[in-house]
């Protein structure tokens, strides 16, 4: 009876462990996929402009090295710096970032290490961000971050665990989480700065 349950015993251990693995291989194929895979192509010193479905100018990417994969999974950018524009076809933010991916369908811009954004940058107060890793959603006018950013204009400063800031409208949504600092003209803060 002892050797039953034994034999038992390991027959479903053994059935539990095929379907784990099957279930293993299911989430990784589907990460690798998404990965790229090997480089097809390298432009360098490369300025290219994307256009929405109704040709209007959306943005524009200038980047020292683009790069694109075998699988499709979009291009891959060293140093990309980013002029997007409205539908008057102003310019309604910048960017620049140390590396940036433009998935394969062109809907999602991301930018990630040491990335500063400006909103309105020819606006009398223009909005400074600051942070690791930003989306950029053109057909939605969206830029957001899931991240810490430091968001800030000539008065004051707030960091911020997230934002949503839509471009078309110029809503900014921050988290819950945040922490601010505002600069009093003729305050000591304001003094330095305008001493450096």
């Amino acid at each position: 009876m002892r050797t039953f349950v034994i034999i038992v015993v390991l027959a479903l251990l053994a059935v539990g462990s095929f379907f784990l693995i099957r279930e293993l291989e299911k989430q990784t194929t589907e990460v690798v996929k998404t990965l790229p895979t090997r480089k097809i192509a390298t432009a360098y010193q490369v300025s290219v402009i994307y256009y929405d479905d109704q040709r209007r100018r959306r943005y524009q990417l200038v980047s020292d090295e683009v790069s694109e994969y075998s699988n499709s999974a979009g291009k891959r950018f060293t140093k990309p710096e980013v002029t997007a524009f409205d539908e008057q076809n102003e310019i309604s933010w910048l960017g620049k970032a140390e590396k940036g991916h433009l998935a394969s369908g062109k809907q999602k811009l991301t930018l990630s290490e040491r990335v500063n954004a400006i909103d309105s940058p020819n606006a009398k107060r223009p909005i400074y961000i600051e942070g690791s890793l930003m989306y950029y959603y053109p057909q939605k006018y969206e830029l957001s971050s899931d991240r810490l950013v430091t968001i800030g204009d000539k008065v004051s400063r707030q960091q911020s665990d997230g934002f949503l800031l839509n471009t078309k409208t110029k809503q900014l949504a921050v988290s819950d989480r945040v922490r601010a600092r505002f600069a009093v003209s003729g305050s000591a803060d304001t003094k330095d700065k305008k001493d450096k």
